[in-house]
Protein backbone atom coordinates (compact mmCIF):
# COMPACT_ATOMS: atom_id res chain seq x y z
CA UNK A 1 0.00 0.00 0.00
CA UNK A 2 1.62 3.52 -0.92
CA UNK A 3 1.17 5.91 1.20
CA UNK A 4 0.50 9.63 0.38
CA UNK A 5 -0.30 12.82 1.83
CA UNK A 6 -3.61 12.19 3.07
CA UNK A 7 -5.32 9.74 4.68
CA UNK A 8 -4.86 6.14 3.78
CA UNK A 9 -6.15 3.50 5.33
CA UNK A 10 -6.17 -0.52 5.62
CA UNK A 11 -9.98 -1.33 5.45
CA UNK A 12 -11.63 2.17 5.91
CA UNK A 13 -14.17 2.37 7.88
CA UNK A 14 -15.91 4.85 5.59
CA UNK A 15 -16.39 2.33 3.11
CA UNK A 16 -18.59 -0.45 5.63
CA UNK A 17 -21.21 2.52 6.99
CA UNK A 18 -20.80 1.71 10.68
CA UNK A 19 -23.45 2.99 13.12
CA UNK A 20 -22.61 6.61 13.92
CA UNK A 21 -23.38 7.92 17.83
CA UNK A 22 -23.42 12.16 18.39
CA UNK A 23 -20.94 12.75 21.49
CA UNK A 24 -22.77 15.14 23.85
CA UNK A 25 -20.09 17.16 24.65
CA UNK A 26 -21.98 20.00 26.35
CA UNK A 27 -20.36 23.36 27.33
CA UNK A 28 -17.13 23.98 26.18
CA UNK A 29 -14.00 25.06 28.79
CA UNK A 30 -14.33 28.63 29.62
CA UNK A 31 -10.93 29.87 28.77
CA UNK A 32 -8.78 30.90 26.29
CA UNK A 33 -8.95 29.44 22.84
CA UNK A 34 -5.93 27.20 22.43
CA UNK A 35 -6.38 25.58 19.07
CA UNK A 36 -9.38 25.01 16.65
CA UNK A 37 -11.37 21.66 17.18
CA UNK A 38 -14.35 22.92 16.04
CA UNK A 39 -14.53 20.83 12.90
CA UNK A 40 -13.60 17.63 15.20
CA UNK A 41 -16.75 16.25 14.96
CA UNK A 42 -18.93 15.09 17.58
CA UNK A 43 -20.29 12.10 15.23
CA UNK A 44 -18.39 8.68 16.18
CA UNK A 45 -18.60 4.82 15.94
CA UNK A 46 -19.56 3.25 18.79
CA UNK A 47 -17.00 1.01 20.43
CA UNK A 48 -14.44 2.29 18.06
CA UNK A 49 -10.86 3.01 19.46
CA UNK A 50 -8.98 5.75 17.99
CA UNK A 51 -5.19 5.45 18.60
CA UNK A 52 -3.57 8.27 17.71
CA UNK A 53 0.36 8.35 17.41
CA UNK A 54 2.17 11.14 15.73
CA UNK A 55 5.78 10.64 14.68
CA UNK A 56 8.94 12.52 13.13
CA UNK A 57 12.05 11.24 11.73
CA UNK A 58 11.66 8.13 14.27
CA UNK A 59 12.36 5.19 11.81
CA UNK A 60 14.08 2.87 14.31
CA UNK A 61 11.11 3.01 16.46
CA UNK A 62 7.70 3.72 14.90
CA UNK A 63 7.01 0.13 13.97
CA UNK A 64 7.32 -1.00 16.91
CA UNK A 65 4.73 1.38 18.31
CA UNK A 66 2.50 0.69 15.62
CA UNK A 67 3.03 -3.02 16.31
CA UNK A 68 1.85 -2.77 19.62
CA UNK A 69 -1.69 -1.09 17.95
CA UNK A 70 -2.13 -3.59 15.86
CA UNK A 71 -1.36 -6.56 18.29
CA UNK A 72 -4.02 -5.14 20.57
CA UNK A 73 -6.75 -7.86 21.81
CA UNK A 74 -9.40 -5.52 21.44
CA UNK A 75 -11.24 -4.94 18.54
CA UNK A 76 -12.21 -2.33 16.99
CA UNK A 77 -9.59 -0.02 16.62
CA UNK A 78 -8.40 2.18 14.09
CA UNK A 79 -4.76 3.54 14.29
CA UNK A 80 -4.13 6.91 13.10
CA UNK A 81 -0.42 7.71 12.29
CA UNK A 82 0.49 12.03 11.54
CA UNK A 83 3.33 12.22 10.09
CA UNK A 84 4.76 15.47 10.96
CA UNK A 85 7.22 16.26 7.97
CA UNK A 86 9.63 13.91 8.33
CA UNK A 87 12.92 14.32 6.49
CA UNK A 88 13.97 10.65 6.63
CA UNK A 89 12.56 7.40 5.66
CA UNK A 90 9.75 7.28 7.80
CA UNK A 91 7.08 7.48 5.52
CA UNK A 92 8.61 4.70 3.98
CA UNK A 93 8.93 2.21 6.81
CA UNK A 94 5.46 3.03 8.04
CA UNK A 95 4.72 1.71 4.22
CA UNK A 96 6.18 -1.52 4.38
CA UNK A 97 4.49 -1.58 8.17
CA UNK A 98 1.15 -1.29 6.92
CA UNK A 99 0.78 -3.92 4.14
CA UNK A 100 1.03 -6.41 6.92
CA UNK A 101 -1.98 -5.59 8.71
CA UNK A 102 -4.30 -6.12 5.30
CA UNK A 103 -6.86 -8.46 6.13
CA UNK A 104 -8.11 -7.89 9.82
CA UNK A 105 -11.47 -6.00 9.23
CA UNK A 106 -11.81 -4.46 13.03
CA UNK A 107 -7.98 -2.73 12.70
CA UNK A 108 -8.36 0.65 10.54
CA UNK A 109 -5.18 2.04 9.60
CA UNK A 110 -5.09 5.59 8.60
CA UNK A 111 -1.89 7.56 7.40
CA UNK A 112 -1.37 11.60 7.22
CA UNK A 113 1.41 13.64 6.17
CA UNK A 114 1.77 17.32 7.11
CA UNK A 115 4.72 19.81 6.62
CA UNK A 116 6.41 20.16 10.24
CA UNK A 117 4.28 22.14 12.67
CA UNK A 118 5.24 19.91 15.92
CA UNK A 119 3.77 17.64 17.78
CA UNK A 120 0.79 19.30 19.22
CA UNK A 121 -0.41 20.17 15.80
CA UNK A 122 0.03 16.63 14.91
CA UNK A 123 -2.02 15.48 17.74
CA UNK A 124 -4.67 17.78 16.84
CA UNK A 125 -4.55 16.61 12.99
CA UNK A 126 -5.27 13.04 14.58
CA UNK A 127 -7.92 14.48 16.59
CA UNK A 128 -9.90 16.14 13.94
CA UNK A 129 -9.71 12.71 11.78
CA UNK A 130 -10.73 10.32 14.51
CA UNK A 131 -14.22 8.70 14.14
CA UNK A 132 -13.58 6.79 17.53
CA UNK A 133 -16.18 6.62 20.90
CA UNK A 134 -12.72 6.71 23.14
CA UNK A 135 -9.61 8.19 22.12
CA UNK A 136 -6.03 7.06 22.85
CA UNK A 137 -2.86 9.63 22.47
CA UNK A 138 0.62 7.58 22.03
CA UNK A 139 4.40 8.13 21.10
CA UNK A 140 5.88 7.19 18.26
CA UNK A 141 8.60 5.28 20.18
CA UNK A 142 6.66 4.00 23.22
CA UNK A 143 4.65 0.03 23.37
CA UNK A 144 1.48 -0.64 24.55
CA UNK A 145 0.53 -3.54 26.46
CA UNK A 146 -1.30 -6.28 23.76
CA UNK A 147 -4.18 -6.09 26.52
CA UNK A 148 -4.08 -2.26 27.53
CA UNK A 149 -6.94 -1.08 24.97
CA UNK A 150 -9.11 -3.94 26.08
CA UNK A 151 -9.17 -3.36 29.57
CA UNK A 152 -9.69 0.41 29.71
CA UNK A 153 -12.71 -0.31 27.53
CA UNK A 154 -13.68 -2.60 30.14
CA UNK A 155 -13.21 -0.75 32.82
CA UNK A 156 -14.68 2.53 31.80
CA UNK A 157 -18.00 0.74 30.31
CA UNK A 158 -18.28 -0.91 33.86
CA UNK A 159 -18.37 2.77 35.94
CA UNK A 160 -19.24 5.20 33.25
CA UNK A 161 -16.10 6.91 33.62
CA UNK A 162 -14.89 9.39 30.81
CA UNK A 163 -11.59 9.62 31.58
CA UNK A 164 -9.58 5.77 32.52
CA UNK A 165 -5.87 6.25 33.69
CA UNK A 166 -2.93 3.42 32.91
CA UNK A 167 0.43 3.05 34.50
CA UNK A 168 3.69 3.54 33.08
CA UNK A 169 6.57 1.82 33.27
CA UNK A 170 10.12 3.07 31.61
CA UNK A 171 12.51 0.73 29.69
CA UNK A 172 15.38 -0.30 30.01
CA UNK A 173 15.40 1.06 33.91
CA UNK A 174 12.62 -0.75 34.46
CA UNK A 175 11.14 2.40 36.64
CA UNK A 176 7.08 2.04 36.96
CA UNK A 177 4.59 4.18 37.89
CA UNK A 178 2.40 3.13 41.49
CA UNK A 179 -0.51 2.65 41.47
CA UNK A 180 -2.74 6.45 41.69
CA UNK A 181 -5.42 6.22 44.48
CA UNK A 182 -8.71 6.59 42.67
CA UNK A 183 -9.81 10.48 42.56
CA UNK A 184 -11.97 12.19 44.69
CA UNK A 185 -15.22 14.10 43.54
CA UNK A 186 -12.58 16.78 42.93
CA UNK A 187 -10.17 15.95 39.96
CA UNK A 188 -8.95 18.99 39.51
CA UNK A 189 -7.75 19.56 43.26
CA UNK A 190 -6.21 15.94 42.63
CA UNK A 191 -4.64 17.23 39.53
CA UNK A 192 -3.01 20.27 41.41
CA UNK A 193 -1.87 18.38 44.38
CA UNK A 194 0.14 15.92 42.19
CA UNK A 195 -2.07 12.78 42.66
CA UNK A 196 -3.13 12.23 39.33
CA UNK A 197 -0.76 12.01 36.29
CA UNK A 198 -0.44 14.55 33.93
CA UNK A 199 1.35 12.32 30.96
CA UNK A 200 -1.35 11.90 28.24
CA UNK A 201 -0.44 8.40 27.05
CA UNK A 202 -1.42 7.40 30.40
CA UNK A 203 -4.94 8.35 29.51
CA UNK A 204 -8.04 6.72 27.92
CA UNK A 205 -10.53 9.59 27.18
CA UNK A 206 -14.06 9.68 25.73
CA UNK A 207 -14.56 11.69 23.10
CA UNK A 208 -16.75 14.30 24.03
CA UNK A 209 -14.59 15.26 26.87
CA UNK A 210 -11.36 15.88 24.05
CA UNK A 211 -14.01 18.48 22.38
CA UNK A 212 -14.57 20.43 25.37
CA UNK A 213 -10.62 20.44 26.84
CA UNK A 214 -10.20 22.62 23.49
CA UNK A 215 -7.20 19.89 22.45
CA UNK A 216 -3.68 20.67 22.24
CA UNK A 217 -1.64 24.44 22.39
CA UNK A 218 0.25 24.64 19.40
CA UNK A 219 1.85 27.70 20.33
CA UNK A 220 3.80 25.35 22.85
CA UNK A 221 6.90 24.23 22.34
CA UNK A 222 7.14 21.54 25.06
CA UNK A 223 4.79 20.78 28.50
CA UNK A 224 1.83 20.08 25.88
CA UNK A 225 0.72 17.11 28.07
CA UNK A 226 0.94 19.12 31.39
CA UNK A 227 -1.02 21.69 29.84
CA UNK A 228 -3.88 19.25 27.80
CA UNK A 229 -4.22 17.06 31.24
CA UNK A 230 -4.95 20.49 33.77
CA UNK A 231 -7.65 21.14 30.59
CA UNK A 232 -8.89 18.10 30.72
CA UNK A 233 -9.58 17.95 34.37
CA UNK A 234 -10.95 21.17 34.73
CA UNK A 235 -14.24 19.87 32.38
CA UNK A 236 -14.95 17.70 35.80
CA UNK A 237 -14.52 14.20 33.93
CA UNK A 238 -15.50 11.33 35.89
CA UNK A 239 -12.07 9.66 36.56
CA UNK A 240 -11.33 5.69 36.83
CA UNK A 241 -7.74 3.70 36.68
CA UNK A 242 -7.25 0.22 35.61
CA UNK A 243 -3.90 -1.01 37.55
CA UNK A 244 -3.68 -3.70 34.83
CA UNK A 245 -3.33 -1.24 32.14
CA UNK A 246 0.59 -0.54 31.11
CA UNK A 247 2.58 1.54 28.49
CA UNK A 248 6.06 0.72 28.16
CA UNK A 249 8.10 4.56 28.08
CA UNK A 250 10.92 4.28 26.19
CA UNK A 251 14.22 5.92 27.67
CA UNK A 252 16.11 7.25 25.26
CA UNK A 253 18.11 10.66 24.00
CA UNK A 254 16.50 10.59 20.55
CA UNK A 255 15.28 14.12 20.85
CA UNK A 256 12.27 13.88 23.37
CA UNK A 257 10.58 17.01 23.58
CA UNK A 258 11.24 17.01 27.65
CA UNK A 259 14.66 17.82 25.89
CA UNK A 260 13.51 21.50 25.96
CA UNK A 261 11.61 21.79 29.69
CA UNK A 262 14.92 23.41 30.84
CA UNK A 263 15.25 25.63 27.67
CA UNK A 264 14.19 29.13 27.30
CA UNK A 265 11.31 27.78 25.39
CA UNK A 266 10.68 25.54 28.02
CA UNK A 267 10.43 28.21 30.54
CA UNK A 268 8.28 30.35 27.75
CA UNK A 269 6.05 27.38 27.30
CA UNK A 270 5.49 26.89 31.29
CA UNK A 271 4.85 30.49 31.75
CA UNK A 272 2.20 30.47 28.98
CA UNK A 273 0.73 27.22 30.69
CA UNK A 274 0.74 28.63 34.34
CA UNK A 275 -1.02 31.94 33.29
CA UNK A 276 -3.74 30.24 31.50
CA UNK A 277 -4.21 27.82 34.79
CA UNK A 278 -4.08 31.14 36.58
CA UNK A 279 -7.59 32.88 34.52
CA UNK A 280 -9.68 29.00 35.33
CA UNK A 281 -8.63 28.74 38.34
CA UNK A 282 -9.56 32.23 39.40
CA UNK A 283 -13.41 31.71 38.23
CA UNK A 284 -13.51 28.54 40.78
CA UNK A 285 -15.92 29.11 43.75
CA UNK A 286 -13.47 27.48 46.44
CA UNK A 287 -10.57 29.46 44.69
CA UNK A 288 -8.20 30.37 47.72
CA UNK A 289 -6.84 26.93 47.97
CA UNK A 290 -6.46 26.37 44.18
CA UNK A 291 -4.45 29.71 43.81
CA UNK A 292 -2.05 29.04 46.63
CA UNK A 293 -1.19 25.67 45.31
CA UNK A 294 -0.70 27.48 41.22
CA UNK A 295 1.15 29.92 43.23
CA UNK A 296 4.02 27.61 44.77
CA UNK A 297 3.91 26.09 41.21
CA UNK A 298 5.00 29.67 40.01
CA UNK A 299 7.76 30.49 42.46
CA UNK A 300 9.00 26.35 42.15
CA UNK A 301 9.26 27.75 38.76
CA UNK A 302 11.15 31.68 39.06
CA UNK A 303 13.32 29.36 41.69
CA UNK A 304 14.32 26.58 38.54
CA UNK A 305 14.34 30.03 35.81
CA UNK A 306 16.48 31.57 38.10
CA UNK A 307 19.13 28.57 38.94
CA UNK A 308 19.75 29.10 34.94
CA UNK A 309 20.27 32.95 35.13
CA UNK A 310 16.83 33.71 33.10
CA UNK A 311 16.12 36.91 34.74
CA UNK A 312 13.31 37.89 32.71
CA UNK A 313 11.32 34.24 33.52
CA UNK A 314 12.33 34.38 37.03
CA UNK A 315 10.23 38.06 37.39
CA UNK A 316 7.75 37.16 35.45
CA UNK A 317 7.08 34.07 37.49
CA UNK A 318 7.12 36.23 40.89
CA UNK A 319 4.73 38.45 39.01
CA UNK A 320 2.48 35.89 38.17
CA UNK A 321 2.32 34.21 42.40
CA UNK A 322 2.04 37.58 43.44
CA UNK A 323 -0.92 37.79 41.54
CA UNK A 324 -2.61 34.86 42.51
CA UNK A 325 -3.81 35.36 46.02
CA UNK A 326 -4.35 38.38 48.83
CA UNK A 327 -2.27 40.41 50.58
CA UNK A 328 -2.61 38.73 54.03
CA UNK A 329 -1.98 35.76 52.25
CA UNK A 330 1.13 36.88 50.94
CA UNK A 331 3.28 36.99 54.06
CA UNK A 332 2.23 33.50 54.53
CA UNK A 333 5.43 31.00 55.79
CA UNK A 334 5.58 29.55 52.66
CA UNK A 335 5.82 31.93 50.46
CA UNK A 336 8.70 33.54 52.54
CA UNK A 337 10.56 30.32 52.21
CA UNK A 338 10.46 30.44 48.24
CA UNK A 339 11.24 34.21 48.45
CA UNK A 340 14.26 32.83 50.83
CA UNK A 341 15.27 29.93 48.35
CA UNK A 342 15.74 32.44 45.56
CA UNK A 343 17.82 35.05 47.39
CA UNK A 344 19.51 32.28 48.65
CA UNK A 345 20.01 30.88 45.07
CA UNK A 346 21.42 34.59 44.22
CA UNK A 347 23.91 34.45 47.08
CA UNK A 348 24.98 31.42 46.47
CA UNK A 349 25.52 32.12 42.97
CA UNK A 350 27.21 35.76 43.82
CA UNK A 351 29.94 33.80 46.20
CA UNK A 352 30.93 31.17 43.74
CA UNK A 353 30.86 33.56 41.32
CA UNK A 354 33.36 35.83 43.63
CA UNK A 355 35.46 32.32 44.03
CA UNK A 356 36.14 32.15 40.68
CA UNK A 357 37.47 35.91 40.29
CA UNK A 358 39.41 35.38 43.47
CA UNK A 359 40.97 32.18 42.39
CA UNK A 360 41.69 33.65 38.80
CA UNK A 361 43.62 36.14 40.57
CA UNK A 362 45.51 34.31 42.91
CA UNK A 363 46.34 32.06 39.92
CA UNK A 364 48.11 35.02 37.86
CA UNK A 365 49.85 36.26 41.32
CA UNK A 366 51.52 32.86 41.30
CA UNK A 367 52.90 33.24 38.13
CA UNK A 368 54.08 36.57 39.12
Amino acid sequence: MALSSSATTAGAIGSQRPAVHRAHTGARLGQEKTCNLSFMSPDYVPGLVSIIIPTYDRPAYVVEALQSAFGQTYRPIELIVVDDGSTDNTAAVIDNWAKTTDGDKGFHFHYVRQEHKGAPAARNMGLRQSRGEYIVLHDSDDILDRNRIRLQVDRMRHTGATLCGARLRFFPSGRGSNVWPQPSSDPLKDFLFGKLPCATQAWMVKRELVIRSDGFDEELACRQDYDFSFRLMSCGPKITFQPEAWTYVREHNGGRITDKVLLPEGFGALLRIHGRRAAVLKERSNRDEYLRVEAEACLACAIQAHLRSYRNFTQEFVRLAKSLVQRPVWGDSWVKRSLFCIGGVSLCSMLKRVREVANTVFARVRLW
